[in-house]
């Protein structure tokens, strides 16, 4: 019995039994350690995607905490992409606050300036009606209309139920007929010849 267990011995000494076993495969844990950590892929897809079995990625989760630390670096994320948004309000409120209103003659000097281009609006559509030119009436309707809706969205007098412009019929039927206006321009020469 003494010789077969030298003989075992003598063999055990001579011979290495790591030829028929695989050598153990080694994965990039830090890969897949950064991965997990900036994503909010599960270990079963982090142990597919990488080639390894769910136990062994598992394991390494519990044991290096993967989860409590993914989830203080979103924390940490969010906190800074709130502190990020309170600063551009808080510059823009800042940029805002810089602004100064409108003084009085400021605004009443944007109120001629609009009257200004109304008035000449207008003439531009009598002028048309007079010479009964179609495409240059069709013009200045065009032009008031965009100038209405461009009114209304500005101040806030948006009607959803009626869409009709701010100038009542009334008032544009008010207005002296053709006749009516060449006579008075005749009167107003009349006058102004006799006073010269």
């Amino acid at each position: 019995m003494r010789d077969l267990c030298g003989a075992i011995y003598t063999f055990r000494r001579h011979v290495t039994l790591t030829g028929d076993m695989p050598a153990k495969q080694r994965f990039n844990v830090p890969a897949m350690r950064r991965e997990f950590l900036n994503s909010d892929i599960t270990l079963r897809e982090l142990a597919e995607r990488h080639g390894c079995s769910y136990r062994y990625v598992s394991g390494l989760s519990s044991t290096e905490k993967w989860y409590p630390q993914r989830r203080e670096l979103q924390r940490q994320q969010e906190a800074a992409a709130t502190d990020a948004l309170v600063e551009r309000v808080a510059k823009r409120s800042a940029e805002l606050a810089q602004l100064k209103a409108m003084t009085a003659e400021e605004h009443v000097g944007r109120s001629l300036q609009v009257g200004e281009q109304l008035h000449v609006l207008l003439q531009q559509a009598l002028a048309a009606v007079e010479a009964q030119d179609v495409r240059q009436l069709k013009t200045a309707i065009e032009a008031w209309s965009t100038w209405d809706k461009q009114m209304r969205t500005n101040h806030c007098i948006e009607d959803k139920e009626a869409q009709k412009p701010l100038i009542d019929i009334n008032v544009m039927a008010a207005l002296p007929s053709p006749e009516e206006m060449r006579r008075r321009q005749e009167e107003r020469e009349a006058v102004e010849a006799e006073a010269a």
